[in-house]
């Protein structure tokens, strides 16, 4: 499954699999059960994480061709022969399933509070704009009713030359 766009930390893998076996995957022995147990943890770091055969090897105290060694000689006599080892593979593919689901929900999560911050942002920059606008028409409402007061009162034979001396007036500002 390389390639998977989900990564599964080398640190989860690791502690997976010492949960599994209960023992200390790191301790330098050449028993089968603790071979096993760094197979394992080999096979399921290099399938479900982006991390080198390297950095796998430096969580185990072993270099890269070992991993190698791990991966494409002794995963298969192990998938074989061991029930734990077989059982273990497919119990970490359900725990992994469970794991990106968790994630996801979590980033779905996190991009919609993003995203609602954003709106809310947007929301209070609107809220601000259409104070500013309504402001601005209160003024004119006013300015408005006291010149309709006004002309109100402007008998209509001389509605013209008050509109001829207010265009005059309205030049000089």
């Amino acid at each position: 499954m390389k390639g998977f766009l989900k990564e599964i930390p080398l640190e989860l893998i690791h502690k997976y699999v010492e949960d599994i076996y209960n023992i200390e995957i790191k301790y330098n022995t050449k028993k089968e059960y603790y071979v096993e147990a760094r197979a394992l943890f080999a096979f399921l770091s290099w399938n479900n994480s982006f991390e080198s055969k390297s950095s796998i090897g430096r969580q185990i105290n072993r270099d890269h061709a070992t991993v190698i060694h791990y991966i494409n000689n002794l995963h298969y006599v192990f998938y074989i022969r061991s029930k734990k080892y077989k059982e273990s593979i497919i119990q970490f593919e359900n725990l992994k399933n469970q794991y990106i689901k968790i994630n996801e929900e979590k980033e779905i999560e996190e991009y919609d509070f993003v995203k609602f911050s954003n709106k809310i942002e947007q929301l209070e920059n609107d809220s601000e704009i259409l104070n500013k606008k309504i402001k601005d028409l209160e003024k004119k409402v006013i300015i408005t009713s006291v010149f309709h007061d006004i002309i109100c009162k402007i008998p209509i034979d001389k509605t013209e030359i008050v509109k001829e001396r207010l265009e005059a007036m309205i030049k000089m500002f």
